[in-house]
């Protein structure tokens, strides 16, 4: 629950600027020395224009191939908008990871201004990372290359699809012996269909 109210005001291009009424009115993840850093606390600057929930961001995206992704807020908006949005394992990652992003910088700002309580970043990116892990963990994930790759930078566990399989290291190889398994059984439901065919021709009676 948000224990601050918003303010609305006009900039001189006409553009709508909501800021966030803290106690103090600034951003209250950038300090030095002490002092709170003097920026207005927004919408755009808490996602993610505040040098510190930029290197949070820079973070994540890297891990849901959104390299290319914008770090201000209504660009990422616009940008995520354009993209395809469908089942496939990084769609999905991609936005339980903006899901979990803004909840957790959101309770962090609210912990900062009323609890006084104030986490690392190391701490609120593995706070995400470990949120969208458990989700991802929940769901129903069809078998492919794509979420073993997924799998191998989320560490979660997969079942071994048929021919694939997780190396020590994690790195996708192809299983020799579940090709070799698949082949054997291919040619002898093969054969059992060419000697029931074989039978039938002869004119085969017990």
């Amino acid at each position: 629950m948000c224990h601050s109210n918003l303010s609305e005001g006009v900039s001189d291009e006409g553009i709508v600027l909501i800021t966030l009424n803290t106690r103090n009115g600034f951003c209250n993840f950038v300090k030095a020395n002490g002092f709170i850093g003097l920026v207005p606390d927004s919408h755009d600057h808490l996602f993610f224009d505040c040098d510190a929930t930029s290197k949070i961001w820079a973070k994540v995206k890297m891990m849901v191939k959104l390299d290319n992704a914008p770090s201000r807020w209504s660009d990422i908006i616009s940008f995520m908008i354009s993209r395809p949005c469908n089942k496939s394992i990084w769609s999905v990652l991609q936005r339980l990871v903006i899901g979990a992003s803004v909840y957790m910088l959101w309770q962090e700002r609210n912990s900062r201004t009323f609890q006084d309580l104030h986490r690392s970043i190391d701490d609120i990116c593995k706070n995400i990372i470990d949120t969208v892990r458990l989700r991802i963990m929940g769901l129903r994930i069809n078998d492919s290359v794509q979420v073993f790759e997924a799998a191998r930078i989320w560490n979660f566990h997969v079942k071994k699809i048929a021919g694939w399989i997780l190396n020590k290291d994690n790195s996708i190889v192809y299983s020799f012996m579940d090709f070799w398994y698949n082949m054997r059984k291919s040619i002898c439901k093969l054969g059992v269909r060419l000697w029931f065919t074989w039978l039938s021709g002869t004119g085969f009676r017990r």
